[in-house]
């Protein structure tokens, strides 16, 4: 079976500009709401306005539930390897079902969730029991689309992952640090392989006299690996790194050490759970 990958991420694309477009509508009404409910007098109708209030952000919920749901589906295609007949014609059943469960034959929304339906997929994934980081693996799931806008739903990118993760795999580093270091590197140049922002360049955004000979993926890696063994900062790139087994501390311990940078790590951390649910599910 032969899927279109630039169809896929652009359907992707569309879903996550619905959901923007929605709160952003709901956000809206919502505010009007507040506007009228903060200039009447009577309890009644206050109260009402209140009711259609939770009305709407109860039908805002539902819908971005089932919108994400559906997103979570076409990045499973996108990001998968591999996939069998058998798999693919059993993917696009629960597919055709969960279209079915958010939309009637007229093509009205349904308030019935299709999240449970959509965590039952499991299209090509190679689960990995040895979890190490169970609370970033569960963040993880929910943050794989914040990771994919960040790279531009690339195919190429995610490719970059897996090609990083072996890397680094084969180094002896855990899944833990690795992602820890994807995540760093996801933050500093979106995964783009050149990304020359002024006098920095390359994966992980090396000054002028620190950056590779060339900037191929292999290149990069070979060099980032040589800083990171070596007495670069005093040694302590890989010494630290090492001593560190949960996603939160070795993202803060590759960002201090090698990118030098002790500022605030939210997006990095967010990238690298969400990385490391990818490494658990597909490599």
């Amino acid at each position: 079976m032969k899927i279109n990958l630039t169809e896929m991420m652009r359907l992707k694309g569309r879903l996550v500009d619905i959901n923007g477009e929605l709160d952003s509508i709901l956000n809206g009404i919502n505010s009007e709401f507040d506007s009228i409910a903060g200039n009447i007098n009577s309890s009644g109708l206050h109260q009402s306005i209140l009711n259609v209030q939770d009305s709407i952000k109860t039908l805002g919920i539902n819908f971005h539930d089932n919108m994400t749901s559906l997103e979570n589906f076409m990045e499973e295609q996108l990001t998968s390897y591999s996939i069998t007949n058998e798999e693919a014609s059993n993917s696009l059943k629960n597919l055709v079902n969960l279209v079915q469960n958010v939309f009637d034959e007229n093509g009205n929304i349904l308030m019935a969730t299709a999240s449970a339906t959509a965590l039952s997929y499991n299209v090509g994934r190679k689960a990995d029991p040895n979890i190490g980081d169970q609370a970033a693996y569960d963040s993880g799931e929910k943050l794989q689309n914040k990771f994919a806008a960040k790279i531009g739903y690339s195919e190429e990118k995610w490719q970059i992952v897996n090609e990083t993760y072996y890397f680094f795999k084969e180094k002896g580093l855990s899944d833990e640090q690795i992602a820890g270091i994807i995540g760093n590197m996801t933050q500093e140049s979106a995964l783009d392989l050149r990304c020359p922002t002024g006098q920095y360049e390359g994966l992980f955004q090396w000054s002028k006299s620190r950056k590779p000979d060339d900037f191929d993926l292999q290149t990069q890696l070979d060099h980032a690996w040589r800083e990171i063994e070596s007495d670069y900062y005093d040694g302590k790139v890989l010494s630290k790194l090492s001593e560190t087994t949960t996603i939160d501390d070795a993202t803060y311990s590759f960002a201090k050490w090698f990118e030098g940078y002790t500022g605030e790590m939210n997006l990095r951390r967010d990238f690298a759970k969400a990385v490391y649910y990818h490494i658990k599910n597909n490599l």
